[in-house]
């Protein structure tokens, strides 16, 4: 008879295991480690939903990460070079394999107004808790189901 435990770590395991189709993959996309970081960690403290980080610091990164992990959402990060995020925000939208992923601007501050027409969402970051990155990355995959149904 095999021996079994019950440490904190198990439960956890098994908590993770029940729940591994309630997983969203969440692409970070930014030049920030400080800024990704601090992402990273409101992500692990949303308790209602279990997210997936990865990252990319460049675009080129970017499109093989997508490839091979197929997020189910982008958060991008404002600092990167604007005329390289429209492009690349321009490319998923055309993409049939691409389109779907919604793609949501982390604005560092509110005094540049620069606009990206394929954005699905903007949040300002100072204003950033787990339960307004929740609410947004929630709002933008219901939307996005519901347009392809």
């Amino acid at each position: 008879m095999l021996p079994y435990t019950t440490t904190p770590a198990s439960s956890i395991l098994i908590e993770f295991l029940r729940n591994r189709e309630d997983r969203i993959n969440v692409l970070m996309i930014g030049n920030n480690p400080h800024s990704l970081s601090y992402v990273y960690n409101l992500l692990f403290a949303v308790r209602s939903r279990y997210y997936f980080p990865d990252f990319c610091f460049d675009f080129k990164d970017a499109i093989g990460k997508i490839a091979k992990a197929r997020p189910a959402v982008i958060l991008l990060d404002d600092s990167m070079d604007f005329a390289q995020m429209r492009k690349f925000t321009q490319q998923l939208k055309v993409h049939s394999r691409t389109r779907h992923i919604p793609i949501i601007l982390l604005k560092g501050d509110n005094w540049n107004v620069r606009v990206l027409d394929q954005v699905d969402d903007y949040l300002l970051a100072e204003n950033l808790n787990p339960d307004i990155l929740n609410n947004s990355i929630t709002r933008q995959l219901e939307v996005k189901t519901q347009q392809l149904a």
